[in-house]
């Protein structure tokens, strides 16, 4: 846990206090509001369609959501969700490290992480054959989403590790998570970093392909899941976060809980190709999430 975290000058511990209320007892994501009140609207976007932004989805399909609240969500590209989040289109949003933080900094956006649920982040770098060690990404293609982006940032951790210089490798911004999968599997990039839920499912794909850095089993400090909000509304708007975060710690839970009811929603929102795709998506994103919601 990372409390007292702050984004411009904004203390994300006090905002912490409505996650330990989230996810104190009792809260099942059956809380009742008052009688004739009108539902809140609540608008969250979502970065990918992966495995571990599943939590809404679950939400939905098992009726989650404390009453009070009325949940939409949608999933758009990141830089979407970013300016939408930062101009209160949205009030949350769910993703990984570090796009929002940057956007905090950068645009002096009003945002702040509030609760995670993978710390270190569930991300690995697969790499095609011919690419044996770390230093061996030299003159490689390496598939990101876009600049700024964790695909960007942990390419770079992995490159600079190897003590590669910025030029002597390739970063291809190809926009999106399905269109980096598709350069791998194709050919046309050598290596990418995206979440092993994710990635696992693409090494039957490509004959010699393998793992060749794990940030989780690394223990990389990174939020790779978790929750952003637009402070203007969360702060004024707190019966209505922390009903959300119920929900949302509800379907963590049930996540775990009721496996075999969870892992269908959960592949069919990231879109698996293949049930045996399916069954490692869903393996990975068991085996390395809690059980609940974590304040930042």
């Amino acid at each position: 846990m990372r409390c007292g975290r702050t984004i411009l000058g904004v203390t994300a511990g006090a905002l912490a206090l409505l996650v330990l209320a989230a996810c104190s007892s009792g809260s099942s994501g059956t809380t009742s509001s008052t009688a004739g009140s009108a539902a809140t609207t609540v608008n969250i976007g979502i970065a990918a369609p992966v495995a571990q932004y599943a939590l809404p989805a679950i939400a939905d399909a098992e009726k989650l959501w404390p009453a009070g609240v009325s949940v939409h969500w949608t999933v758009l590209n990141a830089a979407t969700v970013i300016s939408s989040l930062a101009t209160g289109k949205i009030q949350l949003a769910i993703g990984a490290a570090p796009q929002y933080d940057a956007a905090a900094y950068k645009a002096h956006a009003n945002i702040a992480w509030i609760a995670s649920y993978q710390d270190p982040a569930d991300f690995q770098m697969i790499v095609r054959p011919g690419v044996n060690s770390l230093a061996d990404l030299k003159g490689k293609s390496i598939a990101i989403t876009t600049p700024g982006s964790s695909t960007q940032y942990l390419s770079q951790a992995v490159t600079f590790k190897a003590g590669l210089a910025p030029g002597s490798y390739k970063l291809l911004p190809l926009g999106s998570v399905p269109t980096m999968v598709a350069a791998f599997v194709g050919g046309s990039a050598q290596a990418i970093v995206l979440p092993a839920s994710t990635v696992q499912p693409l090494l039957p794909q490509v004959k010699g392909s393998k793992v060749l850095f794990d940030f989780y089993s690394q223990k990389v400090p990174w939020i790779g899941a978790g929750v952003v909000a637009y402070l203007p509304w969360a702060t004024t708007n707190p019966s209505a976060t922390v009903s959300v975060l119920k929900g949302l710690n509800a379907a963590l839970g049930f996540l775990h809980s009721n496996q075999a009811a969870a892992e269908p929603i959960v592949t069919k929102f990231a879109a698996a190709k293949t049930a045996a795709a399916g069954d490692l998506q869903f393996h990975y994103l068991i085996s390395r999430t809690p059980t609940h919601l974590e304040p930042v």
